[in-house]
């Protein structure tokens, strides 16, 4: 019997909820915002050694970590998830079962290559014998819930691929980055919201361009996704509406942007009160709100932005 075995899908069923046999099409890479950034700039997910106590380590494969699991208290990995299509990621690849990992929760590793690997054990997601399985008759992926399935593919991602990017939450006890000082990360326990637009802040102050992963915030018809939305809500701290504005710079001088992008660089530095003392040379929150918003608009070439505005705020 092989090592998978113990970790078989259940019966999938059409009238109830089954955590032992979850159906999914799509896999997530989520990461901290730093990396986030970086991934976005270089426009694909580039493997990275493996560092944690897996037997690839000493192999010195390099690997993208993808997974169907959504945890609702939480990612340890960070607060920004690139989406993609599973049967993408795998057509014409060669599948092999690496090693379940004894977490809290068991971790069932999977390695997804274009090489032959004859020392690995090859593993067939149609046969339906271990922790992921793959149904013809309905084209559907399934997995074991009780068991977090990570694949690691050894291949980069260009981000092209790219279905979804989402902000969640970071888990608030556990970071993959700081395996073993998790306080250390200034996102433990951040909102997928609130890091939402700690990443905006940053993607205006380092002049991301965002026009390249711009569908992946938006419906299918152009329609701002709820995510973005309330990473958009958070952008501008609710106290500035109470701040005494003193109208110093004219609303319509060219001014106006860059002390607005000041303001979001000192707010993604966690440096409030020089945000607030910015924020008062000029003449309202609105204006505030309405030119963050298209500094915001202008990385995505989105071009209407009343309707970016409209989403959120009642102007």
């Amino acid at each position: 019997m092989s090592e998978f075995e113990k970790f078989k899908v259940g019966k999938p069923t059409r009238t109830r909820f089954n955590q032992s046999c979850k159906p999914f099409s799509n896999v997530r890479h989520v990461c901290h915002i730093s990396t986030a950034i970086n991934i976005i700039q270089d426009h694909k997910i580039k493997p990275r050694l493996i560092t944690d106590k897996s037997k690839l380590r000493s192999t010195r494969t390099k690997v993208c970590w993808l997974s169907p699991n959504e945890w609702g208290i939480g990612y340890r990995y960070g607060n920004v998830s690139f989406e993609f299509n599973i049967d993408e990621l795998i057509d014409g690849k060669n599948i092999y079962w690496i090693e379940s990992i004894d977490y809290d929760i068991p971790a069932c590793r999977f390695l997804i290559t274009n090489e032959e690997k004859p020392n690995l054990k090859a593993y067939k997601p149609k046969l339906k014998n271990g922790p992921w399985w793959y149904n013809q008759e309905n084209d559907t992926h399934y997995f074991n819930g009780y068991y977090c399935l990570e694949l690691m593919l050894e291949e980069e991602i260009l981000l092209d691929e790219l279905l979804k990017l989402e902000f969640v939450k970071h888990h608030s006890s556990y970071c993959a980055r700081y395996r073993t000082s998790p306080k250390k990360c200034n996102e433990l326990g951040s909102l997928g919201a609130k890091a939402g637009s700690l990443f905006l802040a940053k993607a205006v102050t380092q002049a991301l361009d965002l026009s390249l992963i711009k569908d992946s915030l938006l419906e299918e018809k152009g329609e701002v996704t709820v995510n973005f939305e309330n990473a958009l809500a958070y952008l501008i701290p609710g106290p500035f509406s109470k701040l005494e504005y003193n109208n110093v710079i004219d609303k319509e001088s060219d001014a106006v942007k860059p002390i607005v992008r000041g303001i979001l660089n000192s707010l993604a530095l966690d440096e409030y009160d020089e945000a607030k003392e910015l924020a008062k040379l000029l003449d309202s929150e609105e204006k505030i709100i309405e030119t963050s918003f298209k500094l915001v608009a202008e990385l995505m070439e989105y071009q209407d932005v009343d309707k970016l505005i409209e989403s959120v705020y009642e102007m």
